[in-house]
């Protein structure tokens, strides 16, 4: 979740124009895809080491009731 926040935050941050300036950096769509791919991806390997810890943890308790 930590990226994700770091992700959006960066966005936001970077779409406003700073002080002085009239324009802001604008966000394409290909901005916005490359954004959800990534945060996709990061939750997708989450789920993944979670599932994979439980497995992990299943088969330690098997071997221990046998």
């Amino acid at each position: 979740m930590k990226r994700v926040a770091v992700v959006v935050s960066s966005v936001m941050f970077f779409r406003h124009a700073p002080r002085g300036q009239a324009r802001a950096n604008p966000v394409s769509f290909m901005n916005w895809l490359g954004s959800g791919i990534a945060i996709a991806g990061t939750y997708l390997y989450s789920l993944a080491t979670d599932k994979h810890k439980e497995e992990l943890a299943a088969a330690k308790g098997k071997g221990k009731a046998a």
